[in-house]
Parts: structure tokens; sequence; C-alpha cells
């Protein structure tokens, strides 16, 4: 529980002109880009020894965030915040609510994922009934799956200024997955293995070995712009954003048909769905085939990119939150 007295203490001392801040870890640097675009905010992102690091490979820091090698307990009476956001569960959320308790300021649970599979169901129970005071999350599926009917849901926001401009010139599909191999569970890399066995697959992403990140949005735009197809083989990720950002390139959309990707495209309309190997080596081939058909497709992706993930969507869902009086 917030300590009230603490809160509304904060709150009377606040400086009214002043961003608003917020204490968190470094999680999903894709989506931390587009919570670059709060102007009136500033993330102050804890690197701990044994947590994850931001990712430099994968995306610039965002202007507003500014990264410390401390434990957030040495800010207090440093620097005062408004918000402390945690962006996953198992281990976030526990420092999270602790620094509440100790600290008196609210906390933000945004939630990415879906719960791990194979959980026994006391540990999912303990899990799901664990939020903040705030409790936001990125599909209607995945709130679902937490099981949390008073949870907002807040959309990926895309930049269709900076996500644009498809040519697919190649005849090849791309894939753009960080550690794809030991996220096999939850982005399906036993299926984009077996894909690319067949056809030409492309893998962007920090994979030693296989495949490195670029981590200037401008340059990965344009290598995903080249390639005909967007591939996408998840199985256990409410949506991935990479696929998204995809779309509204304009790139036609391969993907396979879990979680929440059925309730966002429509088969055959805006991109081919499948769970069935062999029909999604077809889809491509046929899109490899016939560039027509693949713009056709990706325009009609792009559209519904527009319509529904726009960065004016999620800046304003955003700017409510933080305007919330929690107490």
């Amino acid at each position: 529980m917030i300590n009230k007295q603490k809160t509304i203490l904060h709150s009377v001392n606040k400086d009214q002109n002043r961003k608003i801040r917020i204490l968190t870890w470094p999680t999903h640097e894709g989506y931390s880009t587009s919570l670059g675009y709060l102007t009136n905010v500033e993330f102050h992102l804890i690197h701990q020894p044994n947590g994850k690091r931001w990712d430099f490979h994968t995306r610039k820091l965002p202007d507003n965030h500014y990264l410390y090698f401390i434990d957030p307990k040495e800010f207090r009476g440093e620097c005062e915040f408004d918000f402390i956001l945690a962006q996953e569960k198992t281990y976030q959320l526990p420092q999270a609510l602790n620094l509440r308790d100790q600290l008196g300021i609210p906390v933000i649970s945004l939630n990415h994922t879906e719960p791990y599979p194979n959980l026994s169901v006391k540990r999912l129970k303990k899990l799901q009934d664990m939020r903040g005071d705030i409790n936001i999350y990125i599909t209607e599926h995945n709130k679902k799956t937490w099981n949390d009917p008073d949870g907002i849901v807040i959309n990926h926001g895309i930049d269709p200024n900076i996500f644009c401009g498809y040519i697919g010139d190649n005849q090849d599909s791309v894939t753009m997955v960080n550690h794809f191999k030991n996220r096999n569970v939850f982005c399906g890399w036993d299926i984009w293995d077996t894909i690319r066995k067949e056809i030409n697959c492309t893998l962007i992403g920090e994979n030693p070995g296989m495949s490195e990140s670029i981590n200037d949005v401008t340059q990965l735009v344009n290598r995903l712009a080249q390639s005909r197809v967007y591939l996408n083989t998840s199985t256990l990720s409410p949506c991935p954003l990479s696929l998204l950002e995809a779309a509204m390139i304009g790139m036609p959309i391969v993907s396979t048909a879990y979680q929440e990707i059925p309730n966002i495209f429509e088969h055959g309309v805006n991109a081919f769905l499948s769970n069935d190997t062999n029909e999604l080596i077809k889809y491509c081939l046929d899109l490899f085939s016939d560039k027509n058909l693949a713009i056709t497709m990706g325009n009609n992706a792009r559209n519904l990119m527009i319509e529904k993930f726009s960065i004016e969507k999620f800046i304003s869902n955003w700017n409510n939150i933080l305007k919330k009086d929690i107490i």
C-alpha cells in the first residue's frame, strides 16, 4: 500500500513546472524509444549488477532517458520521483513495490509479455495478484492472461513518418528478433529455422554468429524496406513491436496467428496468417513471385497501423495515465 501521507506531501511539494520523473529499469529498447516521444517525462533507468542492461546494439538511448549504476535507494533525498515503472513481474515489480513502501511513490506495472508456460497454478495466481497502483497491458490478450479486468490497455505507438518507404526489391523474407534461439518459446525459433531451409530468409538482430542488430532507426527501416516480406513466427508474444513496425513501413506480413495477432490483422486482407509452417512458406513464395500483391498487402497493413497504432494515440494515452490521481 502507498503511504498516503508521504504521497500527499510529495504532491504538494512538487514543482509543477518541472517534467514528470519516473524511476525504472532498462527493459524493452523498442518500447522505450516510443516513450521517448513523451516530451514532458524523464525516465531514470537503474542498471543493477545482475539485471538487464540497456542494449545499445538494438536502439540508441532516447534523449529523455538517463542511466544510473547505483542502488535505487541511493536516490532518496537526491531526486524527486513521481512514479516507479516496472515492466515485468518477476524481478522488477517486487523491487518497485518495496520501493513504493519505503518512498511513498506510486507504481505503474507495465506488462509486455504473457505468463511463462508451465507455471504452477500457485505461482501463476501469485503473479496475477501482484499488481501496481496502475496496471497497463500492451494488448487485450495479455490483460486477459494476467486476469486483470481493471487493467488499462495501451497499444504500441509507431511513427509513420519514420517507419515508411517500402520498396521490396529483394525476393526474401526478413525477421527481426534478438537472442532468437534463447527465446524460442516466445518467438518461435524452431518455426523460423524450418522455414529458412525452404526459402530465402534474412535475420536482423543481436544473434551472435548469425546476425547483428541495427541500432540506427533510419538504417534499420531502410534495410527492412528492401525485403519483399516480413516474416513473424512468434508463439507466446502478445504482439511483437517489430511486426507492427514492419507493417507500418508498408511491408506485406506473413505471420503465425497466436495471442493478439489474429485480433489485429485480418487474414487475406492486411496479412497472411497461419500456424501451419507449410502455409507460411507458401504465402512467402506467393509474395516473392507477385510484387503487385506484395504492394497491395503492404499498403493495407500500413493503413491498419495508422488507424490503430498511431504515435499520437500512444502519447495521449500515456499522458492521461500520468495525470491520474492515484490516492
